[in-house]
C-alpha cells in the first residue's frame, strides 16, 4: 500500500471513530468533528507535500551535479577522438588523425590498443584507441593479426 494512502486511511478511521463516539453526546461535535477531521487530513498532506518537494529538490540538485560531472568527463575523453570501425566489425574510438587503412594493434604487456600507420620501414604510432570487446583481455583471439580501420 502506498504510504500516503495508509496515513489517509488511519486519519479517516480516527475521524470516523470520533464522530461515532461523540454522535449522541453533543450536537455541536456531531457537525464540527467531521469538518475538523477533513481539515487535519488536508494539513497533514500539505506538510508531507512540503517534505517531498524538499526531498525532490535535493535529488534534482544531485542529478544536475552528476550530469555536469559526466558531461565534463565525456568531453575530456572524447576530445581528440572520433568513431571508428574495423574491417572485422569492431567499433570504438580512435584518434582524430586516424585514417582509413590504418591498423589497430596491441603491444606485448599493454591492455590498450594503438592505432598504427604503415610507413616505409614498419609502422608508426598514431595514438591510443578504445575498441569495444577487446579492452579487458577479450582481444586474445586477435593476437596474431592487426585489425584494419575501414
Amino acid at each position: 500500500m502506498h504510504q500516503g494512502l495508509g496515513c489517509f486511511a488511519s486519519t479517516t478511521a480516527l475521524a470516523a471513530f470520533l464522530v461515532y463516539y461523540f454522535r449522541r453526546r453533543n450536537w455541536f461535535l456531531r457537525f464540527v468533528l467531521p469538518l475538523a477531521g477533513s481539515f487535519f487530513v488536508q494539513s497533514f498532506y500539505i506538510g508531507r507535500a512540503k517534505e517531498k518537494i524538499e526531498e525532490l529538490a535535493e535529488i534534482r540538485k544531485k542529478l544536475i551535479i552528476d550530469e555536469r560531472d559526466f558531461a565534463k568527463s565525456h568531453f575530456t575523453w572524447m576530445q581528440g577522438r572520433k568513431f571508428g570501425i574495423t574491417q572485422s566489425g569492431l567499433i570504438g574510438l580512435v584518434p582524430i588523425s586516424a585514417r582509413v587503412g590504418d591498423r589497430v594493434g596491441f603491444f606485448a604487456g599493454c591492455r590498450i590498443p594503438y592505432v598504427l600507420r604503415k610507413l616505409e620501414e614498419g609502422y608508426g604510432i598514431v595514438g591510443d584507441s578504445y575498441l569495444h570487446g577487446v579492452m579487458n583481455d577479450e582481444g586474445d583471439k586477435y593476437d596474431t593479426e592487426m585489425l584494419t580501420i575501414v
